[in-house]
């Protein structure tokens, strides 16, 4: 028993000993070695979340409005306007891609006086960008939900074909489809409207009729405004008496909308009188908008190129009012600066009145 303890007892001294002998070896060779920073494993930190930070805001300027062009996308293609044609009601789909692939295109009968020229589009041939518009349907002027039913490739013309071109007596539909701007359209199985979006979209915001405040005011400032006195200056040249914006054909719109989420009160004065021929004609846009204290803030005052104001709409839900306008043969949704967003029109080959 004691010669076994002994052993343990030398088992133990030994191993100590050659502990002692390596950590004696390794103090030796860390003295010989040149100095040396210890280098931890240090995790990074993690870099700061990005938090944006608006800019200082004055009470003035807590809704934001800019008389500077305005960003322009390129034309949405989740709005279209409606339309007519025959017996449909048809949404255009302002895409900028090449019409796809279609069937034989036909005229359209008591089109009268604009000539329609019609192809059938197959869905297996609609772009898959224009899907969802099949699988959600179009939501028109914001209020009603309708289904999309087909596409077609659809042109439209007016006018004497001699006017478009010598070599032609009489509208066909291949005629009507090289000069007409053909353009996709979805049919709708909904009555007709303005313009519609995408139903699965947010919806458009439409502005709401104001009362009378400010009108007087933003009234005698466009009438007072150089644009105004352009005209006038032309017209009085002209030999003509009086003021051209009283003339008999010359239109005075003068009105107030309400944002619906926002509140704020915008004042619209649009004067315009045709140019045709040789009537001296002018149209000038006055855009206002209510400050916090209820004063009028000019935002534009122009000339305009839009045949008469419809409607305030909000397109991107950012405040900021659209101007939708609509004519016999034209329709335009303008940024507040003049720039177009989407426009469609029937183009006309006539001479008219010889000018």
């Amino acid at each position: 028993m004691r010669a076994h303890r002994r052993v343990r007892i030398a088992a133990i001294i030994g191993g100590a000993a050659l502990f002692a002998a390596a950590a004696t070896a390794v103090l030796v060779v860390a003295r010989s070695l040149p100095p040396r920073v210890c280098e931890l494993p240090i995790e990074p930190e993690p870099e700061p979340e990005h938090v944006p930070v608006a800019p200082a805001m004055s009470v003035a300027q807590s809704t934001p409005i800019t008389t500077a062009p305005l960003p322009v996308p390129a034309p949405p293609a989740d709005v279209g306007f409606v339309f007519l044609a025959g017996r449909h009601t048809y949404v255009s789909l302002d895409e900028v891609i090449e019409l796809p692939k279609h069937g034989r295109p036909r005229i359209l009968e008591d089109t009268y006086p604009v000539t329609i020229a019609i192809a059938e589009v197959a869905r297996r041939d609609v772009p898959a960008s224009l899907a969802a518009w099949l699988r959600h349907g179009a939501k028109i002027d914001g209020n009603w939900h309708v289904r999309v039913t087909g596409f077609v490739v659809i042109a439209r013309v007016r006018g004497s074909p001699p006017d478009a071109s010598e070599d032609l007596s009489v509208w066909t539909a291949q005629s009507v489809m090289e000069h007409g701007r053909p353009m996709l359209a979805a049919r709708v199985d909904g009555a007709p409207g303005t313009f519609a979006r995408r139903a699965d979209l947010p919806e458009i915001e439409l502005f709401s009729q104001g009362g009378e405040a400010l009108i007087d005011d933003a009234r005698e400032r466009v009438l007072a405004s150089s644009p105004v006195a352009d005209v006038q200056q032309r017209w009085q040249a002209g030999s003509l008496d009086g003021f051209w914006y009283e003339a008999n054909d010359a239109r005075f719109d003068a009105r107030t909308f309400v944002h619906p989420r926002t509140g704020v009160v915008w004042v619209v004065i649009h004067v315009v009188r045709p140019q045709e021929c040789d009537v001296i004609g002018g149209n000038v846009l006055g855009l206002y908008r209510m400050g916090e204290a209820g004063e009028l803030i000019e935002v534009q005052l122009r000339g305009a190129g839009l045949e008469e104001l419809d409607q305030l709409i909000d397109l991107d839900r950012d405040g900021e009012p659209e101007l939708l306008s609509t004519g016999s043969y034209r329709a335009d949704i303008w940024r507040a600066n003049g720039d177009s967003v989407l426009s469609i029109n029937v183009p006309e080959y006539d001479l008219g009145c010889g000018c």
